[in-house]
């Protein structure tokens, strides 16, 4: 325990700089919340907005909109190209895009229903509620359709005294508080951020075991009885140190503003832990692997914004082709956003398997960093 102590405390009197920058790291994510969050604390509810591409234009397609845009009161973005209707849905100017295939009104009339096409962000919470309608009005037509049983003059007649009945639908839960939502998107956008820092302050970590290998330092450590777990475990204190000041100072600032985040803050907090160690882990495993600090900048600064961009740290990963997704399920990021961005859609979701993946990760970073400390120290 002396010897972990010890290490620990020579790890802050030579590293005093790193505790200002995770002071830093931490006010910085503040700043970045803010500014990504899309409305401000004093917006209300507004109306939300859709893209809509009919490409049916026919009676039953005309009905749909109807539902939308009058039962449903929602404001219908029509007569835009898809990629426009892409760049806004990014944007987050709309919540959802829906498409009415071609052949919609034959299909039902004939008994074979053609699903809608739709496409949302993962994030963003009016996409959860829009489907719940979408599924309700098609499995009204659905109902029709099974009651003409082919017969195209049935499912007309069906469908005009459908019409002429115009059912109300309760749609108060298709709107949500603005502030909230922009304020879930904004923290989410902020881990983003926080998945990158971490990558840069292990430079920190790194280059600590690269002077100590420079002064000698080094190899007096290895002569001495500290044993590999002793090592690893307090120059990793030191990084989970700064790692809590950083967290600790950030979700302060979320509790003392009450800044909403869309999911438990304990939760959050757990994940944000477990990638410090995560990073800590890699940075102290790259560090014993490379003797240069060239090699090491560029393998940690390299790794950290591939793995952000691959892992959904500033985009959702569902929006990139298959080979990535698949590519992403290798690296801690994408488990970690993959849990931030479930949570914030359902609070009671399961995260289990996303933890113990984490945690997995860091078994093997640190047991990968003990063994080549070990190796050197024997060789």
């Amino acid at each position: 325990m002396r010897n972990i102590m010890l290490l620990i405390r020579t790890s802050i009197l030579r590293n005093k700089i790193s505790i200002v920058f995770a002071v830093l790291c931490a006010l910085f994510l503040c700043l970045i919340m803010n500014l990504m969050s899309n409305v401000t604390e004093g917006d209300t509810v507004g109306r939300t907005k859709i893209g809509l591409i009919d490409n049916d234009a026919t009676a039953l397609s005309a009905d749909f909109r109807s539902y939308l845009s009058d039962r449903l009161d929602l404001e219908l973005v029509e007569n835009v190209s898809y990629d426009e209707l892409s760049t806004k849905l990014i944007n987050k100017d709309i919540s959802v895009i829906v498409e009415v295939p071609e052949g919609l009104e034959e299909s039902a009339a004939l008994g074979r229903m053609e699903n809608l096409t739709t496409t949302s962000l993962d994030d963003y919470e009016n996409s959860a509620f829009i489907t719940v309608y979408l599924n309700s009005y098609m499995n009204s037509i659905q109902i029709l359709s099974d009651g003409a049983g082919g017969d195209r003059q049935l499912f007309d007649q069906l469908l005009a005294d459908y019409q002429a009945n115009d059912i109300p639908v309760a749609s108060s839960d298709v709107y949500t508080d603005s502030a909230a939502a922009g304020q879930a998107s904004g923290f989410i956008q902020g881990m983003g951020f926080f998945l990158f820092f971490g990558s840069t302050f292990g430079l920190f970590i790194a280059f600590m075991v690269f002077d100590d290998r420079a002064t000698g330092v080094f190899q007096r450590i290895q002569a001495t009885p500290v044993k590999s777990i002793q090592y690893i475990f307090g120059t990793t204190l030191f990084g989970i140190m700064n790692g809590l000041i950083t967290v600790g100072i950030f979700f302060v600032y979320l509790k003392v503003t009450g800044f909403s985040i869309g999911m438990p803050l304990g939760t959050a907090i757990l994940f944000m832990l477990l990638m410090t160690l995560v990073q800590v882990g890699f940075t102290m495993m790259t560090a014993l692997f490379f003797r240069s600090k060239a090699a090491v900048m560029t393998v940690i600064i390299g790794y950290g914004s591939i793995a952000c961009v691959l892992g959904g740290a500033y985009f959702p990963i569902s929006m990139a082709p298959d080979i990535l997704q698949k590519i992403a399920r290798v690296t801690p990021h994408f488990w970690f956003m993959d849990a931030m961005r479930r949570l914030q859609e359902n609070s009671s979701v399961s995260v289990v398997p996303n933890i113990i993946i984490l945690v997995l990760f860091i078994v093997l970073m640190y047991l990968v960093s003990a063994f080549k400390f070990t190796q050197q120290k024997s060789s």
